[in-house]
């Protein structure tokens, strides 16, 4: 069990250096090989895999990634390169979190430090080395996302690494907020979740259709757009009100043709790999965009397409109203899960982790590329801490808590270290 600890100790290292803080440096393909080679890893320990459940879930996933493949090769809607490309692509974060999950690591506190001090040293040289080189360069169309992306998963690492104290979320909290430096309208409806999920959140989410819960929601859901709104006024309302997609700008123009893909010209499997919003259709430029009058907006020309990868959820119109499906039935058995740790600071970085795919689907790619991972890589870590729970933990305690009430025998403060709660077990 030492091994696993030590591997994913190292693993958090190698992501956070070079495939996350100082990606440009390095290969353009280090996310797939460490994907790789925590697949390879997480085979040679298949015996401590925590889960019989998530095993037959991951290989069950596997098994419908190369259906569709076998689909794509068949029919296929743009070259073998592109096809191959997206596959891996898509089929990475989905094997980060099951691994991670499956495995299950639980770090000393040695571990731990070291984890932390290896970010936060990374984020601070990634920091010095953009504001060296302008305010222009922290605020640039490639650079924003990244760093948005490491404050918000460094704060949240520093959180469940540490102790539960004031002190120590009001650090987590700093370094949250070092990311609006990049002026990103969907960084700021980040914090304001984070800001709910982490100072005001008592107890657990687990039923949203009693009044008062609905009521939060959707005060929260006010508060997000009141500093997102410019944007998404831009995009998402005046944005759908030409009715001519030619005429509409990249982002709802994409997402007005993988509802018509979906719902319409390619039921039930989708359009296929490489064929809308994905970086492998960015690579290879995919003749739907031709079909579907895509290559008259400006950002999705053929010659010049920096928008075309711009938003996540049109990309599952590559899977069609089978793959939507399946995709919600992933989020909703994480949701689950979720609702089913123990401590709270755990608790709370999973649905954060979840929270921040969600909203950084809507206006990028995040979901599918490094940045990601982070974000899966918690969520495994967080979800995989069911294992060491006491096995009379009530998993389906009442709904007592809210935004501003208590729960009874909150997890954070009322069990030991999921650490400790390991070491007792393997002892």
């Amino acid at each position: 069990m030492k091994s696993i600890n030590n591997f994913y100790t190292l693993f958090w290292i190698l992501y956070f250096s070079l495939a996350l803080a100082f990606y440009n440096y390095v290969s353009d393909y280090v996310d797939e090989f460490l994907t790789l080679g925590l697949f390879l890893f997480a085979l040679s320990r298949y015996k401590y895999w925590s889960s019989k459940e998530i095993r037959n879930e991951m290989f069950i996933y596997i098994g419908i990634m190369l259906f569709y493949l076998s689909i794509n090769l068949y029919r296929p809607n743009n070259i073998i390169n592109a096809i191959f490309l997206d596959f891996q692509q898509q089929i990475r974060p989905y094997l980060v979190f099951y691994n991670t999950l499956l495995l299950a690591p639980i770090f000393n506190s040695s571990q731990r430090r070291t984890v932390i001090w290896v970010v936060i040293i990374s984020y601070i040289i990634t920091l010095f080395i953009l504001f060296s080189d302008g305010i222009s360069e922290v605020l640039s169309r490639e650079n924003a996302p990244v760093f948005g992306n490491m404050a918000m998963v460094v704060g949240m690492l520093f959180y469940i690494f540490n102790k539960k104290n004031k002190t120590n979320t009001w650090i987590a909290l700093f370094i949250v907020t070092t990311g609006l430096v990049t002026g990103k309208s969907k960084y700021f409806g980040e914090y304001v979740v984070f800001i709910a999920i982490f100072y005001f959140l008592r107890g657990k989410i687990r039923r949203i259709t009693s009044l008062k819960r609905i009521t939060q929601i959707a005060m929260l859901v006010a508060v997000v757009l009141y500093f997102t709104w410019t944007k998404f006024n831009y995009y998402y309302v005046e944005g759908f009100e030409q009715t001519k997609t030619e005429r509409m700008s990249a982002r709802p123009a994409t997402y007005k043709t993988g509802i018509q893909i979906i719902f319409k010209d390619y039921i039930p499997f989708g359009s296929g790999f490489a064929t809308i919003g994905t970086n492998a259709a960015s690579v290879y430029y995919p003749k739907l965009y031709y079909d579907y009058g895509l290559y008259k907006i400006w950002g999705l020309y053929p010659e010049k397409h920096g928008h075309l990868a711009d938003a996540f959820y049109p990309t599952l119109a590559e899977f069609g109203i089978i793959g939507l499906f399946l995709f919600i039935l992933f989020w909703f058995r994480r949701w689950r899960e979720i609702a089913r740790i123990m401590d709270d600071r755990y608790y709370k970085v999973a649905l954060m982790s979840m929270m921040c795919l969600a909203l950084e689907s809507v206006a990028d790619t995040s979901y599918l590329s490094n940045r990601g991972m982070g974000y899966f890589m918690l969520l495994g870590i967080c979800i995989g801490t069911i294992k060491y729970q006491p096995k009379e933990f009530n998993q389906h305690e009442s709904d007592d808590g809210g935004l501003c009430k208590g729960e009874r025998g909150r997890s954070g403060d009322s069990h030991p270290d999921p650490g400790v709660a390991a070491r007792v077990e393997r002892v």
